[in-house]
């Protein structure tokens, strides 16, 4: 017994150190990439030609760090109590140029109106399009039901404008809480 308790210490004793770097290696590959991106997206921000090329390089440099093929921009117009979509791109739904109503019950006005980032998936998004109205939140999905649905408020100043809105469609690509602090970044 003895003899196996030394060779488990010995085995962790060499090994665990060469994974933990590796750990630590990885964190800062992400953390440098992080900050790339958020370098280029406030680069982009002051030299973007016109909102569509900002938009598109927006979207690069998100996708560059988490899943992000399904992604919106939604911006809040207060006069017009509308919510438009300049930029869409996704697997299944396309809104872009459309308008509608700004309303509480959307995921995307809720994420407006709260102004912090919300991160639901896929059961989340199913309890609330099969909820009656009297559910806590009243919201009801629109569009094509993703697994994970993450949104982000931009704000500027003190002023929530919009959000950012991923989606993943597939199990396969999580979105998760560190993808959410890191998207409420941008």
């Amino acid at each position: 017994m003895k003899d196996i308790f030394k060779t488990y210490i010995h085995y962790i004793s060499t090994k665990f150190p060469s994974i933990f770097l590796k750990y630590l290696r990885s964190q800062l590959q992400r953390s440098e990439l992080r900050n790339s991106s958020l370098y280029e997206i406030v680069k982009l921000a002051h030299g973007a030609k016109n909102l569509d090329d900002l938009y598109k390089s927006i979207h690069q440099n998100i996708n560059r760090l988490m899943y992000a093929q399904n992604i919106f921009i939604a911006l809040h117009d207060e006069n017009e109590n509308s919510l438009t979509f300049p930029y869409y791109v996704d697997k299944y739904d396309n809104f872009q140029g459309t308008t509608e109503k700004f309303g509480e019950s959307s995921l995307t006005c809720h994420c407006i109106l709260e102004g912090i980032p919300i991160l639901f998936d896929k059961k989340d998004l199913l309890d609330f399009d099969n909820a009656t109205t009297d559910n806590d939140l009243d919201i009801k999905p629109q569009g094509t039901i993703s697994e994970y649905w993450l949104g982000c408020p931009l704000i500027v100043g003190d002023k929530t404008i919009g959000a950012i809105v991923v989606q993943s469609y597939d199990k396969n690509h999580e979105i998760s809480s560190e993808d959410r602090d890191l998207l409420s970044f941008v």
